[in-house]
């Protein structure tokens, strides 16, 4: 049961499946808002609404594995602490929205500033989402 209040990231909320990253990917539907590159996409839900997301951090950016581990931490973390957002908005709706963030900085940056960004790009999200349906 997913409500908007709701601070847990269970495994049904993660993308996973290779063929959603491939279908995902073809959309091209994307934006940018540093660090992250959003790809985004939306399928029919079973019976509510559901996010799904996936985290990159790319090997060539940040070396070391340690690092790689700790940027997607704060990113899952951040997500985590700010997913009502979306929840609130759609809890209506019969679909999934399907997220990937890329991370493309090429050190790790502080809990706070990714935590920020990751309230901008839930918001441009929305916004973006919300034309679509509208026009």
């Amino acid at each position: 049961m997913n409500t908007f209040s709701d601070k847990t990231f269970p495994k049904s909320q993660r993308l996973c499946s290779r063929d959603d990253f491939q279908r995902l990917l073809s959309q091209k539907q994307s934006f940018y808002l540093y660090p992250f590159v959003c790809y985004y996409g939306t399928e029919e839900g079973k019976n509510a609404f559901e996010a799904k997301i996936a985290i990159a951090v790319g090997k060539k950016r940040i070396k070391r594995a340690v690092h790689r581990n700790r940027v997607k931490r704060l990113i899952k973390e951040a997500y985590r602490q700010n997913k009502h957002l979306i929840y609130r908005t759609f809890q209506e709706e019969q679909k999934e929205i399907h997220l990937i963030l890329v991370y493309v900085e090429s050190k790790v940056l502080p809990y706070s500033f990714i935590n920020n960004k990751m309230i901008l790009l839930i918001n441009k999200l929305l916004k973006t989402y919300s034309k679509k349906i509208k026009g």
